[in-house]
């Protein structure tokens, strides 16, 4: 690894860190963990998976505290998903920062190229079709949950389409949320684009296609991640309402009314597993 990646990596993974500290989009644990992600996003997989991963951060956190008051009291756990921790952090992005990894190792040697310029089955190919379609899936939902929220129309359930319920309700989808989670992972696929017009090796041959790949893997994990993530969240995510509060709550008490879901896993688990699984379909499909 040349000296000057490996001192863009500290110095980019600081700064970025940093900003969401000040922000309040991370907590001190968030900030830490945000800080050894972009150190082993960009050291290992490069500028244009620094670019997504930046894209993906910022994006959301302005999305998180839009119209905030508002999502206050639609979810009860709201403050607490706003600032970010370590936990959050790492389900977020864990997966694929072993992804930048192998493709460090791989046969490019942590080399950028264009994904039209690697071998279909390859190890390289493979590895940056993981990182793009891990965080397609994780803007997808995030721009879902932040923007489906305030929907006019109420959500359906995913397993029930039949059923409404109320905002904030796990496994919930409402066709603003649906489309912003196709937005989400377009513009996740577009920033990878932009990324390998600038760094990768390959650049001027076929672009079209390449533009047409990386925006349509991104669409196609954002929108498919989005589902794999509702899915889980209306069985295996509890999803209560508290009638003295009259919000949605993650966990069931006295004067709480059950909506959905099972309580086994919790907003972390469901992210990390719906992220891990569409990274996995999407090297199946595009790899």
């Amino acid at each position: 690894m040349d000296s000057t990646r490996l001192f863009s990596a500290v110095l980019v993974a600081g700064l970025v860190a940093g900003y969401g500290k000040r922000k309040r989009s991370l907590s001190n644990s968030g900030a830490v963990a945000g800080f050894a992600t972009g150190f082993a996003t960009l050291a290992l997989g490069g500028y244009r998976a620094a670019l997504v991963l930046i894209a993906f951060f910022i994006s959301s956190s302005a999305l998180t505290k839009h119209k905030k008051e508002l999502k206050r009291k639609l979810e009860a756990d709201f403050d607490v998903a706003a600032e970010r921790t370590a936990i959050q952090v790492f389900a977020n992005s864990l997966a694929a920062s072993l992804a930048c990894a192998a493709y460090y190792f791989s046969e490019t040697a942590g080399e950028e190229f264009m994904l039209t310029a690697l071998a279909r089955g390859s190890v390289s190919r493979g590895a940056i079709v993981f990182v793009l379609a891990h965080y397609a899936a994780c803007c997808g939902d995030t721009w879902a949950s932040e923007l489906g929220v305030l929907s006019r129309s109420p959500p359906r359930l995913v397993i029930a389409p039949w059923r409404t319920v109320p905002p904030g309700t796990n496994g919930g989808m409402s066709t603003v949320g649906t489309a912003a989670s196709v937005a989400g992972g377009a513009f996740m696929g577009l920033t990878f684009f932009v990324g390998s017009c600038a760094v990768a090796h390959g650049r001027g041959v076929f672009l079209g296609a390449e533009a047409l790949l990386s925006l349509g893997l991104g669409a196609f994990s954002g929108g498919v991640g989005s589902i794999i993530d509702s899915v889980l969240g209306a069985t295996l995510q509890f999803s209560g309402w508290d009638e003295a509060r009259g919000c949605v709550v993650s966990a069931p008490g006295q004067g709480v009314k059950r909506i959905s879901g099972l309580e086994i896993l919790d907003n972390h688990a469901v992210n990390w597993i719906s992220a891990l699984a569409m990274g996995g379909l999407a090297v199946a499909v595009f790899g």
